[in-house]
């Protein structure tokens, strides 16, 4: 998949042979791979650590943020490629949607009360103790609860159009 910003993984919690998963890879060029760790921050420390092996910079996104664009991606790989050594799109729960790094640090997701609304500034100070430059873009929006599929919009829904009115 050409994302403009670089090659594009997915991590899957399940079944990496799910054929959504299968047909995004074929027709997208999309790698799969099966997430593994104890906890959330196991899981992205992990993911991290591959995608920056070639010492390439490496952006992880949550599947649960409807308001990640292609804007945001852009954004995020140019404060990376500018000097910044992180960025951190925070949610509007506490916790981030988006975590970018220039070098993957294990401090980072160390003892973070994961789904909780102090994530994202328990990661500010582990990046702030780490001496790291970062950028922030956001916040955002992401769907942990079904009253926060207000934010989704129209147009991801099924059952509409692209206008919003009802298909079925």
């Amino acid at each position: 998949m050409n994302s403009q910003v670089g090659p594009v993984e997915l991590w899957c919690g399940g079944d990496t042979e799910h054929p959504l998963f299968l047909r995004l890879g074929r027709e997208h060029g999309i790698s799969r791979y099966a997430q593994y760790g104890e906890n959330l921050g196991d899981r992205m420390h992990r993911a991290l650590i591959h995608a920056t092996e070639g010492g390439d910079r490496a952006v992880i996104v949550g599947a649960d943020c409807p308001g990640l664009v292609a804007q945001s991606f852009r954004d995020a790989a140019r404060f990376l490629c500018c000097g910044r050594d992180a960025v951190l799109g925070p949610a509007y729960d506490g916790g981030y949607a988006l975590l970018g790094v220039r070098s993957p640090a294990p401090s980072l997701f160390d003892g973070i009360p994961w789904s909780s609304d102090v994530v994202a500034e328990l990661t500010r100070n582990a990046m702030r103790k780490l001496g790291w430059c970062w950028a922030e873009i956001g916040p955002f929006h992401d769907i942990d609860r079904t009253e926060d599929l207000i934010h989704v919009s129209q147009e991801l829904l099924p059952g509409t159009d692209k206008r919003g009115s009802d298909l079925g």
